[in-house]
């Protein structure tokens, strides 16, 4: 769990992904995430859809990165607005390829 007071987009977010992902839908993910994975003094928040990166600092929680991720109909192949994807989710990509191949 995460504590802060104010919730504010960095200049990084408002220059490159605000077009991306709506403000109010970062926020509602942020606000119905229970733990989000630290890593260094950033967090990560990996939902099927989203991926956000944000960071903590004098109870301002700053917004650097937010990304959605488009999945076909058919599931399968996917399509990633950015190519900058985190290490969880090229895992979870890897296994589901690894399962549609065995299945040839």
């Amino acid at each position: 769990m995460v504590y802060f007071n104010e919730i504010q987009p960095t200049r990084h977010y408002s220059k490159y992904h605000s077009k991306d992902v709506r403000w109010d839908k970062v926020i509602e993910i942020i606000l119905l995430t229970k733990n989000p994975k630290k890593t260094n003094n950033k967090y990560i928040i990996n939902t099927n859809s989203y991926y956000i990166l944000f960071k903590i600092k004098n109870d301002i929680l700053y917004v650097i990165n937010a990304k959605y991720i488009k999945w076909n109909n058919k599931n399968e192949m996917f399509k990633i607005k950015d190519f900058n994807i985190s290490f969880y989710q090229i895992k979870k990509l890897i296994k589901w390829n690894a399962q549609i191949v065995t299945k040839n």
